[in-house]
């Protein structure tokens, strides 16, 4: 209401939580249907997301896109080579993404619409368990197309849930981009930040720490205490 008759601050933060958008991980056939009509179309994010897929090496050349107006739906096809006795590339043939590609492939596929829609247009995406299905080379990727300013020349902001310790690590992520979730004795959950963190000798980390080492040893906590059975 504040933002309708003209409030300045009001309408600054609806226009912020209008900027970002937030999906699943591990349900990734939730926006399967906005990255394939990128695809099928070939609207912005569609060379870039080409590029992606060759610079992680996938298995397969390029991808084709066809509607079928029986059931409004969007097939895409992956292109492969296929290689003779000799090891030579014999012909090109192609298939169903969803019916021959790995369930990491087709992640990796339906994600990069919204990936790249906001890193085009500078805004954030929250996903939750960025890393289910996804080789850990392959989540580093994913981080480095934020990281990096020449794919993502807007400051897009990628905030993500993940239980991948591989990617504790001072040279892919600065201390205060790291946060840590833990439940207290109430089940109630404690968010804090890697960079203030203080050991008992009022020490902080240093820039140089073997994060995952130090997290799996139970020095920031945030890690479940499994009983002996």
């Amino acid at each position: 209401m504040v933002a309708q008759l003209g409030g300045k601050v009001s309408k600054q933060i609806l226009e912020w939580f209008s900027n970002y958008s937030v999906i699943s991980g591990m349900y990734h056939r939730n926006y399967e249907r906005f990255s394939m009509t990128m695809f099928h179309k070939k609207l912005p994010g569609y060379s870039e997301s080409l590029k992606f897929f060759k610079d992680l090496r996938l298995g397969f050349n390029n991808v084709e896109t066809m509607e079928h107006s029986d059931y409004k739906g969007i097939e895409l096809k992956t292109f492969h080579n296929r290689y003779d006795k000799k090891g030579d590339v014999a012909d090109i043939i192609s298939w169903n993404k969803d019916e021959k590609e790995s369930e990491g492939t087709k992640k990796i596929i339906d994600l990069s619409g919204p990936l790249f829609d906001v890193l085009l247009k500078g805004k954030i995406v929250i996903v939750d368990e960025l890393d289910a299905k996804l080789h850990p080379l392959i989540t580093m990727q994913v981080i480095k197309l934020f990281n990096s300013p020449d794919s993502n020349r807007d400051n897009a902001q990628l905030l993500f849930a993940t239980h991948d310790t591989n990617l504790l690590s001072t040279d892919v992520f600065r201390r205060d981009q790291v946060w840590f979730t833990e439940k207290d004795n109430a089940e109630q959950t404690d968010l804090y930040s890697l960079n203030d963190f203080v050991f008992a000798d009022g020490t902080k980390i240093r820039k140089d720490a073997n994060l995952e080492k130090n997290y799996i040893a139970g020095r920031y906590g945030a890690i479940p205490y499994i009983n002996n059975l």
